[in-house]
């Protein structure tokens, strides 16, 4: 992968790393993922647009969930929200998402509650999913699915792997 960024224009640099990070998220290897997330964000790439910018730290606070440090996700959720607070309009998928993150991400839960606070950020997304302005942020990642697996207690990439062979199942049935 080195060799190809070296031949890769600095500004198709950024998408790259973007989809590695979805790669290594889709496969559920955090660690790499959290390589990418972090070229992604150190990258001093002029013209990121922010709102890519502002969901790649949102992702940041998913991966190092997964990997289980909270220590970093207080971190990081302080400077998210401050991030994502300085822009001039917020998608409301931003709003709910980081109010999740900020009050129950990174605090000690049961199981069951923890799969109740999936379930009411699921529902509130699920609200807004097909709202005109609120769409672009359900492109850069499911989240939803990434919510579905949480509360099923099911790998994302199963969950995935599932929806994808139903989904050819019922177009065989009415095609």
């Amino acid at each position: 992968m080195e060799e190809l960024l070296q031949l890769t224009k600095p500004t198709k640099k950024l998408g790259l790393y973007y989809m590695y990070v979805l790669i290594y998220m889709a496969l559920e290897d955090w660690e790499n993922a959290a390589t990418w997330i972090n070229r992604f964000l150190q990258s001093e790439q002029v013209g990121i647009r922010q709102d890519l910018h502002c969901f790649a730290r949102i992702l940041q606070l998913i991966i190092h969930y997964e990997l289980g440090n909270t220590e970093l996700i207080s971190y990081f959720t302080i400077s998210t929200y401050r991030f994502i607070s300085k822009r001039e309009s917020l998608y409301q998928f931003e709003k709910i998402l980081l109010r999740f993150i900020k009050n129950r991400l990174g605090i000690v839960m049961n199981k069951g509650q923890m799969i109740e606070e999936f379930r009411k950020t699921k529902e509130q997304l699920e609200a807004i999913r097909h709202d005109p302005y609120e769409k672009q942020p359900f492109r850069y990642y499911d989240f939803i699915g990434w919510l579905d697996s949480k509360i099923s207690g099911q790998s994302f990439q199963k969950l995935k792997t599932r929806q994808y062979h139903q989904a050819k199942i019922e177009t065989r049935a009415t095609g």
